[in-house]
């Protein structure tokens, strides 16, 4: 079967940039652009939205610091 791959990159000016390749990069393009990216020439633009300058949590240890999805500090503390 053909492949196709998302590249994924992170630029301060354009936010997440992907580039779509192998052989069945239309199906890459389909994907890209209904995630919410945008075209602009060879690649695809994703606007990062932080509204506050990231801070990650601390990592504590135990199970009662992870949310549903793993991880540590989701609830801010």
């Amino acid at each position: 079967m053909a492949e196709a791959q998302i590249i994924l990159s992170h630029s301060r000016e354009s936010g997440i940039v992907a580039i779509a390749s192998g052989e069945q990069y239309p199906r890459a393009h389909t994907a890209l652009t209904e995630s919410g990216f945008q075209r602009d020439n060879d690649a695809f633009l994703r606007q990062a939205r932080l509204s506050a300058p990231h801070r990650r949590p601390p990592l504590l240890p135990g199970a009662e610091n992870t949310d549903e999805g793993g991880v540590h500090g989701a609830d801010g503390v």
